[in-house]
């Protein structure tokens, strides 16, 4: 500035001579243009004042549209460095704008999404087109799925748009699942109900038929083989309504202490019949109350399923061993119980998939027991639902140990 006064008094002073050799007649023109000139400066002065204050209601817009838009909105440099930040995004990562201008975006992300970014990042950079992907980011220790767009942008910059889709994710995953019940709970009523009721009717049937023709050991044995029918088939409407309430949210937990020696106990006195028709042993090792924190009806359907699964599928003459222990699992104490049989085993293939509706595992006991797989699906949501965890191990030939856990008191 200093030397810019410099050169204009230098000029001044240089017309100033000159001035004195105009004559009057010139020196009044020469004022005329200089009042044009001056006129015509103000002029532009108030078109670049005018100019300025659109420049300035455009910058504000463009910020009013980025801070405030509902999406989160990032421009990353070529190195992936955060320029800027709007409101939005710093709510889904849960900093302040400060913390987060100036840093690398991948240090947002958990160590499974990093890859990830910087092949969609590099995508970009390399054909100049827009990609999309999604990532696991850490906001406050909580781990969120977010989708983000990438785009070239002004400059060297790139424009990310950010999308929390945790919840919608979920939403679908649990709209998926509910479906697949849906279709398992008509599969088990067009084919696992209709077949019982089938053997029941064709039974009476032939009863009805051939009543005089039959004698009293015939009629006995036509009799039994419709209770144990009638049997399954109330069995299984039973964890079919239990598990329908519980997938449709009808069922509320109510959990209170109860001791699992007490579970089991009244467990093996319903399946005493069964077991002894099999001629199968049940050795219960619970000789100690292990007392938990679970929902009681609940907790009994576990047990009863388990203990009805391991007769089903131990041969005849077999042995099932009831066993319990008290563990800890990052550092909160759990009951474990065990039900273990030597009966035919699990393949490994069916292994894996044994607890998920989607694969419709099902398979016919050691005497031609009919089941729908229903039973395990049962036992893992309301195990699951009371805080524990629940597991198999088994081998073909040589029989399965199913364990679960509940919180103890």
């Amino acid at each position: 500035m200093d030397n810019l006064r410099i050169e204009a008094e230098s000029r001044i002073f240089h017309n100033r001579v000159l001035l004195n050799d105009l004559t009057e007649l010139e020196l009044h023109k020469l004022i005329e243009e200089l009042q044009i000139h001056q006129v015509e400066l103000q002029l532009q002065n108030d078109e670049l004042l005018q100019s300025r204050l659109l420049i300035e209601k455009a910058q504000q817009k463009y910020f009013n549209l980025f801070d405030l838009a509902p999406v989160g909105y990032l421009v990353l440099n070529d190195n992936g460095i955060i320029n800027e930040i709007n409101i939005n995004a710093c709510d889904i990562f849960k900093r302040r704008n400060d913390h987060l201008q100036h840093r690398p975006f991948v240090s947002l992300l958990a160590p499974v999404s990093m890859t990830t970014f910087y092949n969609c990042f590099n995508e970009v950079q390399k054909k100049h087109q827009n990609a999309s992907t999604y990532l696991e980011i850490v906001a406050k220790k909580n781990r969120r799925i977010v989708e983000i767009t990438i785009s070239k942008y002004i400059s060297s910059d790139y424009l990310m748009v950010v999308t929390d889709v945790t919840e919608r994710l979920a939403s679908e995953k649990q709209l998926k699942e509910s479906n697949v019940a849906k279709d398992k709970i008509f599969s088990i009523i067009a084919h696992d109900l209709k077949s019982p009721f089938s053997s029941i009717l064709g039974f009476i049937e032939l009863l009805e038929k051939n009543y005089q023709k039959y004698d009293d050991k015939k009629r006995i044995s036509f009799i039994h083989r419709i209770g144990e029918a009638a049997k399954n088939t109330y069995r299984l409407l039973e964890n079919l309504l239990t598990w329908s309430r519980s997938q449709t949210g009808k069922i509320k937990l109510q959990p209170e202490e109860m001791d699992m020696s007490e579970v089991v106990h009244e467990a093996i006195a319903l399946m005493q019949h069964s077991a002894t028709s099999k001629e199968i042993s049940i050795h219960n090792q619970l000789t100690i109350n292990y007392l938990v924190w679970s929902d009681p009806n609940t907790t009994h359907t576990i047990v009863r399923n388990l203990l009805s699964n391991a007769i089903k599928f131990t041969n005849r003459g077999g042995i099932i061993s009831i066993e319990a222990d008290t563990i800890h699992i990052e550092n909160k104490p759990f009951v474990e119980l065990r039900i273990s049989d030597n009966g035919v085993g699990i393949a490994p293939e069916q292994l894996m998939a044994i607890f998920e509706i989607e694969k419709n595992i099902t398979s016919k006991g050691t005497e031609n027991e009919h089941g729908t797989g229903l039973g395990l699906i049962l036992c893992k949501d309301f195990v699951e639902k009371n805080g524990g965890k629940i597991g198999v191990e088994s081998q073909i030939g040589m029989g399965s140990t199913f364990y679960f856990t509940l919180p103890k008191v």
